[in-house]
């Protein structure tokens, strides 16, 4: 009864809903994304891939259930069909493969090629790539060349991330089991982790900015002041963010490191001084 209700939801694909740049909260995506893979772990345990998951074809309801198609026909990996969005980085330097949807079948076509690859390894690596564009809401390719989206990553799951990708140096992850497992120990981290306290007005005239953005009057962040936390921070908390510390000072104001629970990311703050403040208000 239960299972037929959540099917009658309205679905949308994930693509859309990533465009629209939603307010969800990081463990809302990390719980997207576990759901996910428990769903291709339940494919490969009837002893099948999918090899075709994408934010285009994945369609979640308003509970944050997430539904795939159906596994896609024999598929061709590395040579020309090595576009970083779907083929894992072990395939994408040899010729081109085809593998079909059975695990056992495509686990012998890979023997035969010399390549000791798991084949539910290829839904692990597209379900990272699914991952990326939920921490960031951007596209795989953006992740890949820029810098400024690398950093977008909480913290918590940048390993996990690199696991999936094949980019951690420490280990890949291979099944969906496992990084289900992952998944719940990031979930699990971020919940130890999260902070809880009342939230406080911001003043008139703040802004909250990028950690890269430059300080009022292109003055350079300073490290950390010396005096004393109670000195140089006058508030512990602006909104929903936690107020770490004090790291610089302009003619327009100050600029204070501000920690979103939420997104388990730091940020800088920018609070004009108040003769500014109540300038700009007039």
């Amino acid at each position: 009864m239960t299972r037929a209700v959540v099917d009658s939801l309205p679905r949308l694909p994930l693509s859309q809903l990533l465009a629209e740049k939603p307010s969800w909260s990081l463990k809302e995506r990390l719980m997207l994304a576990r759901r996910l893979a428990v769903a291709i772990q339940v494919l490969h345990g009837q002893g099948r891939t999918h090899r075709a998951l994408d934010a285009a074809t994945v369609t979640v309801d308003e509970q944050f259930h997430p539904q795939v198609g159906a596994p896609a026909g024999p598929r061709r990996f590395g040579g020309d069909q090595s576009s970083p969005e779907f083929c894992p980085p072990e395939l994408a330097q040899s010729s081109a493969v085809e593998l079909p949807a059975e695990i056992e079948a495509a686990r012998a076509i890979l023997h035969q090629r010399g390549m000791p690859l798991d084949p539910r390894r290829i839904d692990v690596y597209q379900l990272g790539v699914l991952l990326c564009q939920l921490l960031t809401d951007e596209s795989f390719l953006n992740y890949l060349y820029s810098p400024t989206c690398k950093s977008k990553v909480p913290p918590t799951a940048r390993a996990l991330l690199e696991s999936c990708l094949g980019e951690n140096p420490t280990g890949t992850l291979v099944d969906c089991y496992g990084l289900a497992q992952a998944l719940d120990d990031v979930i699990r981290q971020f919940a130890d982790k999260q902070m809880t306290s009342t939230l406080e007005t911001p003043p008139l005239g703040s802004a909250v900015v990028s950690p890269r953005e430059t300080p009022p009057q292109g003055k350079s962040v300073a490290p950390p002041a010396k005096k004393s936390a109670r000195e140089k921070i006058p508030f512990q908390q602006l909104g929903h963010f936690q107020i770490v510390d004090h790291i610089g000072s302009g003619g327009m104001g100050d600029v204070y490191r501000g920690y979103d629970a939420s997104l388990d990311r730091y940020v800088a703050i920018k609070v004009l001084s108040p003769h500014l403040a109540t300038s700009g208000a007039a």
